[in-house]
């Protein structure tokens, strides 16, 4: 009884100390975005400050100066940024999801010559990094004139988030036993109405997993937005590093910026998070 409740006790300890270690840098880069510039360059770091709501100020609304700062930026010149993130994230996650969710369940349920093949070179799209592609996406989106725009983003995610929602989707569908869907057919369903209304309602959580991956793929992904956008498609995640001037670096905009950027998955997480639990869990255990 004493060595299971000690056990208990080092057990708690030990995820209190893993969630801290997780936890603080969100609560740091939170806590620094309601500092002003003295509280921020304040070293030790100010632990007990008076919350500012400057910062946020200059980051969401127009044409904001703040005598607070040193160094500002044209107030709200986000807005525009965060509109770019939700219409290339939302367009290829969807193009992504619906797409994807159709090729997994051909892979998973029809044979056909080759499948593992075709399933392999899906796949093979994933592992190449994304530097590789660079070149080729910047000289081809020059040619066909679609140089900074939403389309040229919309499809450079849906490419790499394609194979992921492919093989994820796949190993969902064959957890799924055929004997249902062919119980299914034998009452009179045909294959498409089949996996409509059966299929397709039992792996939900796996569907809800797969969303939220390849939503924070393309919500926080940096590299190819920063080489492929300029001034009409620059996504969030790219514009948050205007407040990184030659002149130093504005801690509290930057913070506050990034605290927005974070704040949508969370809450898109902790929202659905029976269903994207269930979704990462889905056919662990038999």
């Amino acid at each position: 009884m004493k060595i299971s409740r000690t056990k208990k006790v080092l057990t708690w300890f030990f995820l209190v100390v893993v969630i801290a270690i997780f936890m603080f840098p969100l609560y740091y880069n939170v806590t620094t975005s309601f500092k002003n510039e003295e509280d921020v360059a304040t070293s030790p770091p100010k632990w007990i400050f008076k919350p500012t709501s400057v910062n946020y100020k200059q980051v969401l609304i127009p044409g904001f100066v703040s005598e607070e700062l040193t160094m500002t930026l044209s107030g709200g010149h986000l807005l525009n940024n965060l509109k770019n993130s939700l219409i290339i994230c939302i367009s290829s996650v969807l193009l992504s999801v619906g797409i994807g969710v159709f090729a997994a369940y051909s892979l998973a349920r029809l044979s056909f010559s080759h499948k593992e093949d075709v399933a392999f070179w899906i796949i093979s799209i994933k592992m190449m990094p994304p530097i590789a592609a660079i070149i080729p996406f910047f000289l081809l989106s020059k040619y066909l004139r679609i140089y900074d725009s939403y389309r040229l983003m919309i499809i450079i995610y849906t490419t790499f988030n394609l194979p992921l929602t492919v093989w994820i989707m796949r190993g969902f569908f064959e957890d799924i036993p055929v004997a249902i869907e062919e119980s299914a057919m034998v009452d009179g369903c045909s294959r498409t109405q089949a996996f409509f209304r059966v299929i397709l309602p039992l792996v939900t959580p796996g569907l809800v997993a797969t969303t939220i991956i390849c939503l924070i793929f393309s919500w926080n992904e940096f590299f190819m937005a920063f080489i492929l956008t300029g001034r009409h498609s620059q996504t969030l995640s790219v514009a948050v590093s205007a407040f990184m001037t030659p002149w130093g670096i504005q801690w509290g905009p930057l913070a506050a910026a990034n605290s927005l950027i974070i704040a949508p998955i969370i809450v898109i997480a902790i929202a659905i998070q029976k269903y994207l639990v269930r979704g990462l869990t889905f056919g662990a255990i038999k």
